[in-house]
């Protein structure tokens, strides 16, 4: 699988290592400053990686984007960058990644923007589970960008509905309950696994 990706004002080294890892998977990148709507609109299967700034610049390219240049978009984004990764979040963007970038990262973006749809129901024989994932008010981005970077390419976290987190994690089924409560302990008493729910339709509660 693979796909050409175009970043968009990211960091220096978030540049290079998605140069490095779209070119390793077969694809070609390129960077820019800003977004050719009408060059961008003909290539049906390039992903922009747009990396979020203190000043809401990320925001300010995505709001010119038709939805579905916005569904084929992938925010970066630091812990001084919520307020632009928000932003993105509220526009539709299809997700949002933490930086600096790793190549699981991206390939994992990669993979899920080109297949669409639901997450399959398993992975090289492993089930999925999807895990509601509640916060503290007011920091949901934070954890998620906290949690995005303890998990892998191919597992996914987004925002869920109120003001909570969903995480997909690929895991034999004996160890999720192990893995979450080393997630919890890294993020923290204020972030809680509330429910696990997995692809064979068990359910647990965790930490």
């Amino acid at each position: 699988m693979s796909a050409d990706a175009v970043s968009v004002n990211l960091a220096a080294p978030d540049r290079t290592l998605l140069a490095r890892t779209v070119e390793a998977m077969g694809g070609e990148h390129t960077s820019v400053r800003s977004v050719d709507l009408r060059g961008a609109m003909q290539v049906q299967e390039e992903i922009f990686f747009i990396g979020c700034t203190t000043r809401n610049g990320a925001a300010r390219i995505v709001q010119r984007l038709p939805a579905g240049l916005r569904a084929r978009t992938v925010g970066v984004a630091r812990l001084d960058t919520l307020a632009d990764a928000e932003a993105l979040v509220a526009m539709g963007v299809a997700e949002i990644l933490a930086s600096p970038l790793s190549p699981h990262q991206v390939i994992g973006a990669m993979e899920r923007n080109l297949r669409g749809g639901a997450a399959p129901p398993a992975r090289l024989g492993v089930p999925r589970h999807v895990i509601r994932v509640s916060v503290e008010q007011g920091t949901e981005l934070r954890q998620l960008l906290q949690l995005r970077r303890l998990i892998r390419g191919f597992d996914h976290v987004v925002p869920g509905k109120n003001g909570t987190l969903e995480l997909t994690l690929y895991c034999p089924g004996p160890y999720v309950e192990a893995v979450l409560r080393r997630f919890h302990r890294l993020l923290g008493a204020g972030v809680h696994f509330a429910h696990v729910r997995s692809a064979a339709g068990n359910s647990f509660h965790a930490a």
